[in-house]
């Protein structure tokens, strides 16, 4: 990111934000706003488990307890204005799948102010709410009593399910460093929506989360640790007499999950588990060949990353995609020869959502004419930012009407 300018980043997320989700904005009533920045902060992205989740009721808890809700369109796009609200948010999805009754949950610890910023409410997410739940249920994840959390291991969280799915990602030609909560996506059956169509995310009765293909080509022969996309799992603890081939439920409906995906849940499991990979003493659950298991208030294991043989390749333009990615051309920028001018140096500390939307984690925008310009700057992306004449991180510079330095303070 080191040749681009911030101007480069910044016009480049207004026109992907505007495409996707300029419609969406409009059909759901999103208080007048737009996804380019403005007045308002919003917050909007996509309900599904693979096909959208529409007519959804939609719930967004700030920090302070404060609620707002939406409802989700057909195509499962929901938008909310978060103007005055304090992150980190929690966003709780409830709709219904056919008969059965589906609650996912999502969240963020930080948002851009004045800008369009995306939370996704899928089941991926609704694994890592779970995690960070006190209780390890998604549906307890609650923005004030889980802030400190929330704020403190989101991003590792995330981050270990990315390398979890990573030959997924791969396969389907998207970054293996697009999370699942901020990467905008369309359910249409590629690319993310492909990956949620084709992954299997459950939770044992003890709390205990495991993710494995929702199509395994096979079950695992006994003593195998991987054959294709085959599992076969192990969960004392939620199998019984007459559902002995139970091992768990989906995170997302409910529905019961067999241990062995070739039999029914209510058969005694034709596959025996002599090597059992990582077994999860605290939870009582292991799983053995293309899965992951990953109890709520444990140290994740080491990775044992999932490949999904039937994705589908993003669609060619759209975020995260690497089918075509363009390469962006530098631009110049002149050095002032005289006079003072200032910086506004900006970090996003933890923040993924942040870092997407700015293009790095740290940086220091400029240059700026006058300390008012620089707060004007402030106010429209980063009001945590401080201007000074010296630049404290990487700069990441834009010239203003002037050719040297930002008179607007907003012309990125």
């Amino acid at each position: 990111m080191s040749n681009l300018t911030q101007g480069d980043i910044m016009r480049a997320i207004k026109i992907l934000l505007a495409t996707l989700f300029g419609i969406a904005i409009a059909a759901c009533g999103g208080g007048g706003g737009s996804s380019t920045p403005g007045a308002s902060t919003f917050v909007t992205g996509t309900v599904a488990t693979g096909k959208p989740l529409g007519n959804a009721q939609i719930t967004l808890t700030d920090s302070k307890g404060v609620s707002r809700t939406a409802t989700s369109s057909a195509a499962g796009s929901y938008t909310i204005d978060v103007s005055g609200l304090t992150a980190p948010f929690v966003v709780k999805a409830m709709g219904l799948r056919g008969t059965l009754s589906v609650t996912l949950v999502s969240l963020e610890d930080t948002v851009v102010i004045s800008f369009t910023n995306i939370i996704n409410i899928t089941p991926w997410t609704t694994a890592i709410a779970a995690m960070l739940s006190s209780t390890g249920k998604a549906k307890d994840l609650d923005a004030v009593k889980d802030k400190a959390k929330i704020i403190s291991s989101l991003t590792t969280v995330d981050d270990y399910t990315k390398t979890l799915i990573a030959p997924t990602l791969s396969a389907a030609k998207l970054s293996t460093t697009a999370g699942p909560i901020t990467t905008p996506f369309v359910a249409d059956g590629t690319g993310y929506d492909s990956i949620y169509d084709n992954l299997l995310i459950g939770q044992t009765s003890n709390g205990t989360i495991f993710m494995a293909p929702a199509r395994p080509t096979s079950p695992c022969a006994p003593g195998s640790s991987s054959s294709g996309g085959c599992w076969t799992a192990s969960d004392p603890g939620d199998q019984t007499t007459t559902n002995p081939n139970l091992c768990g439920f989906d995170i997302a409906t409910g529905a019961g999950i067999p241990c062995d995906p070739s039999q029914p849940i209510t058969a005694q499991p034709s596959v025996i588990l002599p090597n059992i990979i990582g077994a999860d003493v605290a939870g009582g659950f292991a799983i053995s060949g293309q899965g992951v298991h990953f109890g709520p208030s444990d140290t994740p294991p080491p990775p044992n990353p999932i490949n999904l043989t039937t994705v589908t390749v993003c669609t060619p333009g759209t975020s995260g995609c690497q089918t075509s990615a363009p390469t962006p051309t530098p631009t110049p920028t002149p050095t002032p020869t005289s006079g003072t001018y200032y910086w506004a140096n900006w970090s996003c500390g933890s923040s993924t959502q942040c870092a997407s939307v700015m293009g790095a984690s740290t940086g220091s925008t400029g240059l700026f004419c006058t300390v008012s310009d620089c707060n004007a700057w402030k106010s429209i992306y980063i009001a945590s930012a401080s201007c000074s004449t010296t630049a404290t991180y990487t700069k990441r510079q834009s010239t203003g009407s002037n050719g040297v330095c930002n008179r607007s303070g907003i012309d990125f």
